[in-house]
């Protein structure tokens, strides 16, 4: 989502204050988010459960 909004101000398809604004939003949606999915096999060896290795 990062590249989209860049390449769509690119091509004119998007003008550039809806761009950044459109970028912040994904920007602090990833950093709301990522803390959920990061780290959890590292949770999941420590628990003893069997890896897939």
């Amino acid at each position: 989502m990062t590249v989209l909004f860049p390449v769509l101000y690119l091509v004119d398809a998007m003008g550039e204050t809806a761009m950044k604004w459109a970028m912040l939003v994904v920007t602090v949606v990833w950093f709301a988010v990522t803390p959920l999915w990061m780290g959890r096999e590292d949770h999941a060896a420590a628990a003893g459960a069997p890896t897939a290795e």
